[in-house]
């Protein structure tokens, strides 16, 4: 029984008839009212197990207007948007168009990571699993101030080149030399997606749609000009504060909706629009083997790096592309989780099991976590219980 495949309004009336014969509420809603009492303006999951699918959502879409959050709204991948570009990457591996111990600088351009020590000893592999000792650049005062600022222009598009440009300033040296560390940065997403619109020949939404968006059956998934995206709901940082940012966007309540702010980001930063069943759709197709060769996605789902603390609060342990996370109940789990900018996002497999799990938020702060919804998440579909799917 597939309760996932149709559109919002007939999912919603199949999901309340199923519950309605079960004679209770589905236990995976439970969990969504969980986190959004814990603080999450809304949540959606997405759930699959063997031939069962659950998808449902709980809270509010705008703080504002009191919309309620539906299963198809979309939200942005903050990030979190690495896998879906490391897997297009992987298929130019394939093609021999790149090499995963090729240059980086070698396949971007040399002006990309102009002024950043060692930049031409950072690999594609390095990129891949975050092992670049790239730092953070949204994280740096100067682009805080330059793009979010007071003084911002808020009129200039700003490029991927352009927010790549701030690790070549001084003061801004990679973490630690490449291979000789591991840490996330969203720089190295950023540089990947460079890469695949440099030697693909094609600008990187084309080659995303093609390569990841059409393979998996993703068809709410867009980078770039989503007009739909729900708010985006975050507690900044002082240093964002100090910034100004707070002076740009509007307050809600404990938050701040920072919609303006992800539009500053160009690309792929803050730029893949979403759903959780879309997302969902990704991880199984990437599993059955859809997207990237079979060798490759063993290297991407094998993580080999020393574990890394992600702003989610996670430990991972990354692949080429993909986060190895220990759960308690369920062991390890295969996947990517990402957060920030007003988002938080939650995707894994257990590939032992058939298990997919996706969940979103619209909102991202550092006492939120959706660790114990994908806890419980995971601990209702191990159980097998056709009940927790609203079926008899």
């Amino acid at each position: 029984m597939r309760i996932g495949g149709f559109g919002a309004p007939l999912r919603a009336a199949v999901l309340a008839l199923a519950v309605a014969a079960c004679g209770q509420p589905s236990d995976f809603g439970a969990a969504l009212d969980d986190a959004v009492d814990e603080g999450f303006p809304g949540v959606v999951l997405y759930v699959r197990t063997g031939t069962y699918t659950w998808v449902g959502a709980r809270g509010v879409a705008d703080l504002a207007t009191r919309t309620p959050l539906a299963v198809d709204d979309r939200m942005l991948l903050v990030r979190s948007a690495h896998p879906l570009v490391a897997a297009a990457v992987l298929q130019l591996v394939n093609e021999n168009k790149a090499r995963l111990d090729g240059a980086v600088a070698q396949y971007t351009g040399l002006d990309v990571l102009y002024g950043v020590p060692d930049a031409q000893r950072i690999t594609v592999q390095h990129a891949l699993t975050h092992t670049s000792g790239l730092r953070d650049p949204y994280g740096f005062a100067a682009f805080q101030e330059d793009v979010l600022g007071r003084g911002a222009d808020t009129s200039r598009a700003w490029t991927p080149k352009d927010v790549l440009a701030y690790l070549g300033r001084p003061g801004h040296r990679p973490t630690f030399p490449p291979g000789q560390g591991v840490r996330y940065s969203p720089a190295n997403t950023v540089a990947l997606g460079l890469l695949l619109e440099n030697v693909g020949g094609e600008p990187v939404a084309t080659a995303l749609q093609a390569r990841v968006f059409a393979r998996a059956g993703m068809p709410h998934t867009i980078l770039g000009g989503a007009p739909d995206v729900v708010p985006g709901y975050a507690i900044l940082p002082k240093s964002q504060i100090d910034a100004g940012v707070n002076e740009r966007v509007v307050r809600a309540g404990d938050f701040y909706d920072v919609a303006v702010v992800t539009a500053a980001f160009g690309g792929i930063g803050a730029g893949i629009a979403t759903t959780a069943e879309d997302l969902g759709h990704f991880l199984d197709a990437l599993f059955a083997g859809r997207i990237v060769s079979p060798a490759l996605l063993e290297q991407m789902r094998n993580a080999k790096t020393a574990p890394a603390l992600l702003d989610t609060g996670a430990e991972v342990r990354f692949g080429l592309g993909l986060a190895e996370r220990l759960t308690a109940d369920s062991g390890l789990v295969i996947g990517f989780e990402g957060a920030g900018y007003g988002y938080t996002t939650l995707a894994y497999r257990v590939p032992e099991l058939d298990i997919t799990v996706v969940l979103l938020a619209n909102a991202s702060g550092p006492d939120l976590s959706l660790s114990d919804a994908l806890e419980a998440v995971l601990r209702l579909a191990k159980a097998g219980d056709k009940r927790a799917f609203g079926v008899r």
